[in-house]
């Protein structure tokens, strides 16, 4: 497990909200500075890398040293050190509806759409997912609203 302690000044931290920030040190503290939208303390993270007010600002990847500059804002040429280990969930329609077959949700990212088939991501079928995070999971279920269920796959 990757962890707060563990970060040093030059590695890039990806948030959840998908922006990339760098690691760097100031007088009071060490911050993340995103080229665009400013900085962090550091000190508004738990050792686990989840900040304490913004979940969109958790880290979800922690990338290694550029071999270039300490101001490198690119991940080409760097290390993935850590990648956020997040519970995966099916997205099910009762049992009753369906039977076995055909109730479990799945998303294709070619054509951008939901339907309900069966829980394996198919290797032939590229883009086709069946495994959701909690988040994702919830909020198809706000949209369906139906008597779906949301279900964590154990064991993976």
């Amino acid at each position: 497990m990757f962890a707060k302690k563990d970060l040093e000044i030059g590695m890039i931290a990806e948030f959840r909200n998908g922006r990339i920030f760098i690691v760097m040190p100031t007088k009071q503290d060490v911050v993340m500075v995103n080229e665009k939208e400013g900085y962090i303390q550091l000190s508004r993270y738990e050792e686990v890398l989840d900040c304490k007010s913004y979940k969109d600002f958790d880290v979800v990847k922690v990338w290694g040293l550029s071999k270039y500059s300490p101001l490198d804002f690119n991940v080409e040429g760097r290390t993935l050190l850590w990648q956020r280990e997040e519970p995966k969930f099916y997205v099910v329609l009762p049992a009753r509806t369906f039977g076995e077959g055909g109730r479990y949700l799945n998303y294709s990212s070619n054509s951008q759409s939901y339907f309900f088939g069966t829980k394996d991501e198919l290797k032939s079928l590229p883009g086709l997912k069946t495994k959701f995070t909690l988040e994702e999971a919830n909020e198809v279920k706000n949209i369906i609203k139906s008597s779906i269920e949301v279900v964590e796959i154990k064991g993976e």
